[in-house]
């Protein structure tokens, strides 16, 4: 075992909040847009209270980012640091001093030695990396909330805002050009994007679009698939939307987004899913992990974890899938049968930051910006780094 590490040993906590809105309310019938709508506002508010562990200003649960050897992620409300992924110790922090108003629910985006971040506030920046330390390029304040991770399109940046809108930042520049407007309705799941076409769900309407981004123009939109917290992914030629209809969909991107197929798990799902060739793996949160094909949608298995609650998308590390619960219980299941493999406990924290992957270590941010390194390979032995200068 590594020095530092210490291994947990399995706990089942029960779940609160969320968890019992999850369990108690029957998901609206589609047909009945305005019981979806109030589905949704249910929803919205309690995510957004959980997790910010209850208290009243946001704190941010952006996801970390491998950057080359180092580990990016945020160590303080809207402040980011480029960590030593063994020792914690930051090569530098951006900004200086946190910044309450911008936490980051947006994961940083990095291309290159160009770093991309999208506050809560809608302070906008980009920073060069390639002298070391920071360099603010540009920032472009916004009127609107950011939640969902831009996405670069060309030289292009795409800011979706919980106003339902689309800002277009030049990259060189920061320069704005003419936002797309969608409606009021609030985006929190990061877009999919693939072969210059947008892919965008909603939280409050539970409509999914197709946006031609270089000109505007709403190629398609479904309103059949439900209110939508997640991150889309596009794969197979398909759209896969994970809704608060207790349903993954699967929508043909070439035909218009009709649905290929949909399936019903025992709960709401918040994490997007995982596609490995032809398997995909979601995680609702009620606690069940599912394996799908991901061509049909057939159930290949099933494992449910006693107590968990899975608000995360699940990742594949160590030839194993690793699904993590917001209370810190952690369990790797094969990847060909769903059983479990070996399950660790982290005791006194909250996840609900997306956990990323380098070799066999799984890197974690707590609620509290607490930095955690779980070893795939060594039955989930746990590591807390001490972010230091």
């Amino acid at each position: 075992m590594r020095s530092g590490f210490v291994r947990g040993m399995f706990h089942v906590k029960h779940q609160h909040s969320i968890h019992d809105i999850n369990t108690d309310t029957a998901p609206a019938p589609r047909s009945r847009a305005t019981r979806m709508r109030l589905v949704a506002a249910v929803a919205g508010a309690a995510l957004f209270l959980g997790g910010c562990a209850g208290v009243a200003k946001p704190l941010g649960w952006a996801a970390p980012v491998i950057a080359n050897e180092a580990v990016l992620v945020q160590v303080a409300p809207g402040q980011i640091a480029l960590l030593d992924p063994t020792t914690g110790n930051a090569a530098w922090r951006f900004p200086q001093e946190k910044d309450a108003a911008n936490p980051f629910y947006a994961t940083p985006l990095i291309e290159g030695s160009t770093v991309y971040l999208a506050g809560y506030g809608g302070l906008v920046r980009r920073l060069d990396i390639s002298g070391g330390a920071p360099v603010q390029v540009w920032q472009v304040q916004l009127e609107h909330r950011v939640v969902a991770t831009p996405v670069v399109d060309g030289d292009t940046l795409l800011v979706p805002t919980e106003h339902g809108g689309i800002e277009r930042l030049n990259l060189d520049s920061g320069n704005r050009g003419e936002p797309i407007l969608t409606d009021e309705s609030r985006v929190w799941g990061a877009p999919a994007f693939s072969n210059g076409i947008l892919y965008l769900g909603d939280l409050d309407r539970g409509v999914t679009l197709a946006i031609d981004p270089s000109t505007g123009q709403e190629l398609w939109s479904q309103s059949f698939v439900g209110a939508s917290a997640a991150d889309l992914v596009v794969a197979n030629g398909l759209l896969y939307v994970p809704s608060f209809d207790r349903s993954l969909h699967a929508l043909d991107i070439g035909n218009g987004g009709a649905e290929r197929w949909t399936f019903q798990g025992d709960g709401w799902f918040m994490g997007a899913p995982v596609v490995q060739g032809d398997t995909l793996y979601v995680a609702t949160m009620r606690g069940t992990v599912y394996a799908l094909d991901a061509v049909t949608g057939t159930q290949r298995w099933a494992q449910t974890v006693e107590g968990a609650e899975y608000r995360t998308t699940p990742v594949v590390a160590n030839a194993s899938l690793v699904a993590i619960d917001r209370k810190g219980l952690i369990t790797a299941l094969d990847l060909s049968t769903g059983a479990p493999i070996w399950t660790t406990t982290i005791e006194n924290v909250e996840f609900n930051a997306h956990a990323t992957v380098r070799g066999t270590d799984i890197f974690l941010v707590t609620s509290q910006h607490d930095v955690l390194r779980v070893d795939a390979a060594n039955t989930g032995a746990v590591q807390r780094l001490t972010v230091s200068d």
